[in-house]
């Protein structure tokens, strides 16, 4: 699953730690295009859509 303007954190909680912690929450540094930054999606947005692909893979191979 890739989130386009997420980063490497989208998957975890880092942000309750350090809000500008960056790779996906605030400014970040881009792997697609060295020497730049870009701003990610709110990290809520991020973990809403890796939330969603969760419990729709769940949903099919656990119940059927």
């Amino acid at each position: 699953l890739e989130i386009k303007m997420g980063g490497h954190v989208s998957f975890t909680s880092c942000e309750l730690y350090n809000a500008e912690y960056g790779n996906g929450i605030g400014s970040s540094k881009s792997l697609t295009k060295p020497g730049t930054l870009y701003t990610p999606l709110p990290i809520q947005e991020q973990h809403a859509i890796v939330n969603s692909y969760a419990l729709a893979f769940l949903d099919k191979y656990l119940r059927g």
